[in-house]
């Protein structure tokens, strides 16, 4: 039996009206009202009596089990914090110390709280700036982003970082503030006036982005400090990652001055290019005596080793690029050659492109390889 939609109303209707008006046409349904009592029966009767059903969760929704992390133990985290912490280092505590702890704990995790504390403010810290803080740490508040400033923010940031990334994270942080401190107190009118929590978080940014090499990290924010006036004039503390990397830019357009390590495979690598290279190009020049730059040696190993930060450019690209470089009738080479200099990296990338849309040259060097036009008693690839 199947229930007839209501006729809808011309008027608007009262709900009392409205329910006559469903229970008339239930009533004059039996057999339906029979069916519907029949089904309630039957559901009540396989439902325990002491356990209603519960209503359905979406998984969207829905909580996990209650774990390590909840109830009881999460209160006893609590208060064995706040134990630890008055006994040890009251000074850090900032209002109510109940309320203090639970809003740490509830932020950070049970798991992590005390953890975090015990490393930081004992002697195991690799830090002296978390080992001597006397300044209290405001409780981090409830919400999204509330949490993401100041010395609880940072500190759970680099106790992550030292626990899951790199052990020496808060040491590094400590060379590259010093670094940055240095660099700029010492070649700047105005003193370094940086938020010390706002210093560390950007050398932990830059750290991360920098294959955590500190040391490199102040050498070439001094560099553009020293080097150039707009660094100079903008740089006033520890600058973000995204500045950095414009820094760094800069550094690697001058020939980046700082020292590299090279391994003894890139130098063989960059041996047989630089030789094939010199050979090439004095053949295409007519040069009778070609030497190789410092400069080609260094143009190579970055191109060999990515260092503007995009992919390294392979020794067999390397290869083809010299040779289509150096043929007779192109026209780039004079855009893209400076002396007797293999390119630089940026214009090796050009090169590269222009190499691989512009056919006609490359069409060229294969019709004269095959008549025999081009030397094969040395070829970069084969030196």
């Amino acid at each position: 039996m199947t229930v007839h939609a209501l006729e809808p109303a011309d008027e608007p209707l009262e709900s009392d009206l409205i329910a006559d008006r469903i229970v008339d046409r239930l009533l004059s349904h039996p057999t339906f009202i029979d069916a519907l009592a029949d089904k309630l029966a039957a559901a009540l009767t396989a439902a325990p009596a002491s356990e209603p059903a519960a209503p359905a969760i979406e998984p969207s929704t829905a909580t996990a089990p209650a774990g390590p992390d909840s109830g009881e133990e999460t209160e006893a985290v609590v208060t064995e914090l706040q134990s630890w912490v008055l006994c040890n280092r009251p000074d850090l505590v900032s209002g109510d110390p109940a309320v203090w702890t639970s809003a740490i704990v509830a932020a950070a995790t049970p798991r992590r709280a005390q953890a975090m504390f015990v490393w930081a403010f004992t002697e195991s810290c690799p830090s002296p700036f978390w080992r001597d803080l006397t300044t209290p740490i405001a409780a981090p508040r409830a919400g999204r982003g509330a949490g993401r400033h100041g010395h609880f923010a940072q500190l759970l940031a680099e106790y992550r970082a030292a626990t899951s990334e790199d052990p020496d994270a808060p040491a590094k942080i400590d060379t590259v503030v010093a670094g940055v401190i240095s660099a700029v107190t010492t070649l700047r009118v105005q003193e370094f006036s940086q938020q010390p929590v706002n210093a560390r978080k950007n050398a932990l940014a830059v750290l991360r982005k920098h294959r955590w090499d500190a040391d490199e990290i102040v050498a070439i924010i001094g560099w553009g400090v020293r080097s150039k006036q707009h660094w100079r004039s903008n740089v006033s503390g520890v600058p973000t990652a995204a500045t950095f990397t414009r820094i760094r830019g800069d550094w690697i357009s001058a020939g980046s001055p700082v020292e590299r390590t090279i391994s003894d495979e890139q130098r063989a690598t960059i041996d047989v290019l630089a030789r094939g290279w010199v050979y090439h190009y004095s053949k295409r020049q007519n040069f009778s005596d070609m030497a190789v730059s410092p400069a080609t040696f260094s143009h190579l190993h970055d191109c060999l080793t990515g260092a503007d930060g995009a992919d390294p450019v392979p020794a067999e690209t390397i290869k083809s690029f010299v040779r289509w470089l150096c043929q007779p009738d192109n026209r780039h080479t004079a855009f893209l050659v400076s002396g007797v200099d293999f390119p630089s990296l940026a214009q090796v990338r050009r090169g590269i492109i222009s190499m691989s849309t512009h056919s006609d040259t490359s069409v060229a060097a294969t019709n004269r390889g095959a008549s025999g036009q081009v030397s094969t008693s040395i070829d970069v690839s084969e030196v």
